[in-house]
């Protein structure tokens, strides 16, 4: 079979989600170095897998090949995601500066550089981003979740927190992290009983969260406190 019929056949499993089937496919296939495409389908699939280190691996090798533009955005979003699952931080940022430094834009790409800036402990360049990602998508709830939580962690504005964090409550109104986020922002506020009331919420949808049972043993230190 020709490279050109198992491409095809990789790309119609991947169509179908199996992951698997593709890694497969391609690595049986008789492909080159030069064979960008084929390093593609295997780094997607790899991190559908959540193997992040052969998806990383492998849109290495695909992304300075390719002249697609879209293709481009996506395997180097999907490069600084696998970098973020695997903990390696500057590598994500490299990643995601070359789409700011060609003059990609978007609320998606700009959270994830906040993300970033923010677990490296730069909180005014986190809350810088998220504050860009939320220009372009105002009613993008991971931006304003998050954003709000940064801003309550770090007592920045509590007020602006609260309006962030319900915002995004608003738009997803059974998410944990998001009820978790509002609970830690009422927390920060004194605000015990409303705090409770989200944590417990939050709890309830997602029982074995080891974050929420943390900020719920903060809530009851704080109480006893009062």
């Amino acid at each position: 079979m020709m490279l050109e019929e198992q491409l095809a056949k990789a790309i119609k499993e991947y169509n179908n989600s199996e992951y698997s089937k593709v890694i497969s496919t391609l690595l049986l296939s008789d492909y080159e170095e030069e064979d960008f495409i084929v390093f593609y389908y295997l780094g997607l699939s790899y991190i559908k897998l959540g193997d992040y280190e052969n998806g990383r691996e492998n849109l290495e090798k695909y992304i300075d090949q390719d002249d697609n533009l879209l293709r481009i955005f996506q395997g180097r979003m999907l490069l600084a995601y696998a970098s973020i699952q695997l903990e390696d931080y500057k590598d994500a940022l490299v990643q995601l500066s070359r789409l700011t430094d060609a003059g990609y834009e978007s609320a998606k790409l700009f959270s994830l550089i906040g993300y970033c800036y923010y677990k490296k402990k730069m909180i005014a360049k986190s809350i810088k981003y998220y504050r860009m990602a939320i220009s372009i998508d105002p009613e993008n709830a991971n931006a304003l979740n998050s954003l709000g939580y940064i801003l309550a962690d770090f007592k920045d504005n509590l007020k602006e927190a609260e309006t962030y964090c319900r915002r995004a409550l608003s738009i997803d109104v059974d998410n944990p992290a998001y009820l978790d986020s509002l609970g830690w922002v009422c927390l920060k506020n004194s605000k015990l009983p409303a705090s409770l009331s989200f944590f417990n919420r939050a709890l309830k949808i997602s029982p074995e969260n080891p974050i929420i049972t943390s900020h719920l043993k903060e809530l009851d230190k704080y109480r006893k406190f009062q």
